[in-house]
């Protein structure tokens, strides 16, 4: 009996309630091994200095409990749930701030020994650009605060830098990561990219431009790898043939969806980027045959730029090379 100082007794109370939440008050003197009255005074001194005892009677016992999941400064895990979250940490693409969390848990853990954070070789992430993850955290607080985000940017249909003010309304992590705000210049919902960002700051509420659930949810949902145009929903659908119909399959950007026909698959769904499902198709080749007329507009006017490209770049090859063989003849007549 009383083996232990009052400061080191206070502190392996701390400790029994953070392996568990309720004890008896005859265990918990065994367990620290000091008497009853010593165990209360130290209790009640915890209680004083802020700790949620709670003490409850039910003779012959006296029970002594803190609210469930309580630890000072932190939270409590199951060995089961740092291995769970060590596993979806690895999922996460590597970042500075990733590997940091992942080396404080480790630490922090009793049955697992600090190791490298990075994941195995058999789990394949891809590294966050480092000035994409200097500006994810403030679109990300930003968004969640619902508070105005004001940008540096580079736009690379404006024409270089230019400084914007949106209201962020969901970001979409990637990579690459981007967030759907609503643009301030001229009212209209829009994807932009973090990697594109070179200031961004909070500007806070007062001239936030809330967008209904609904509307934000369509924006995601119909958009493209990231893309859209603004426009009303249009419906697209082509043709996929066996066994280009297979890799297509698994690789369809969202909103679309396909089934199965004879010879390949039918690709179909509604979405505000028509132009990026015409560069899908374009980029199929002669496997894929676009089929409602919208869509096969926009694709014979990307086959027919990307035909002109080539027999320009073919016509300018062959001129440069006739006169290199005329500057050779020419020489060798010399």
């Amino acid at each position: 009996m009383g083996r232990l100082s009052g400061t080191e007794t206070a502190l392996a109370l701390v400790v029994a309630f953070i392996e568990k939440d309720t004890w008896t008050q005859a265990d918990l003197a065994r367990r620290l091994d000091v008497g009853v009255a010593a165990l209360r005074k130290r209790l009640h001194e915890l209680i004083e200095a802020g700790v949620p005892l709670e003490r409850e009677e039910d003779s012959p016992h006296v029970y002594w409990s803190v609210p469930k999941n309580w630890i000072p400064s932190g939270v409590r895990l199951d060995p089961s749930d740092v291995a769970e979250l060590l596993r979806l940490l690895a999922r996460l693409p590597s970042s500075a701030l990733r590997n940091r969390i992942a080396t404080r848990v480790l630490q922090g853990t009793a049955h697992a020994r600090p190791r490298t954070t990075e994941p195995p070789p058999a789990v394949l992430v891809p590294a966050l650009d480092p000035h994409e993850e200097r500006w994810l955290s403030t679109v990300e607080d930003t968004t969640r605060a619902s508070e105005v985000l004001s940008l540096n940017y580079l736009s690379t249909s404006g024409g270089g830098m230019q400084l914007r003010q949106v209201s962020p309304h969901r970001v979409l992590v990637g990579p690459p990561a981007r967030f759907l705000a609503t643009c301030h210049r001229d009212g209209e919902l829009k994807w932009f990219r973090v990697d594109r960002v070179l200031r961004a700051d909070s500007a806070g509420k007062t001239d936030y431009r809330a967008r209904s659930t609904d509307e934000l949810d369509d924006a995601v949902r119909f958009s493209v790898n990231g893309f859209r145009s603004g426009g009303a929903l249009t419906r697209v659908a082509f043709h996929v043939r066996d066994p280009e119909a297979r890799w297509v399959q698994g690789n369809l950007p969202q909103p679309l969806a396909s089934d199965p026909v004879r010879g390949g698959i039918r690709v179909h769904g509604e979405t505000a980027a028509v132009i990026q499902v015409a560069r899908f198709v374009v980029g199929l080749g002669g496997a894929a045959v676009p089929e409602t007329p919208e869509l096969s507009a926009v694709v014979r006017d990307l086959a027919e730029a990307a035909l002109a490209s080539l027999e320009s770049t073919a016509q300018k090859t062959s001129r440069e090379d006739r006169a290199l063989v005329d500057a050779t003849t020419s020489g060798e007549a010399e």
